[in-house]
């Protein structure tokens, strides 16, 4: 009976000691994309649906460990968003600064400028 006692002691002690390493670990790595760039233009609705396409300039990366953004949109590009993706008020205009999280395997055109489809846009902040 000692032994198994002992046993369980020093099993929930080395239990203890083993879930209590990984505290001081950093928090999982952000594994999205983000990059900062203004707007070319004013968002445009895409016809009969409630799509806004909103054309870019250069990227600024913030994160893209693989270099994908700067191989994809050295140029600029689109971003196709939904109404609900777009801050209420309407003043939106050209010139204005956005910072878009992406996510990491985005569906994006082959067309030039490139196009990000909406579900590979995580969010998109605007800073009106």
């Amino acid at each position: 009976m000692k032994l198994f006692v002992m046993f369980g002691t020093i099993f929930l002690i080395s239990l203890f000691a083993i879930s209590g390493c990984n505290r001081n670990q950093p928090e999982e790595k952000y594994n999205g994309l983000v990059f900062k760039t203004k707007l070319r233009d004013r968002p445009q609705k895409f016809k009969d649906t409630d799509t806004y396409i909103l054309d870019f300039d250069t990227i600024d990366i913030v994160h893209d460990k693989d270099d994908i953004l700067k191989k994809s949109f050295n140029n600029g590009g689109t971003l196709n968003l939904s109404a609900h993706q777009l801050p209420a008020d309407a003043s939106i205009k050209k010139g204005t600064k956005i910072v878009v999280h992406l996510k990491k395997n985005f569906a994006t055109t082959r067309s030039i400028p490139p196009q990000v489809l909406e579900d590979g846009v995580i969010k998109v902040e605007f800073n009106l």
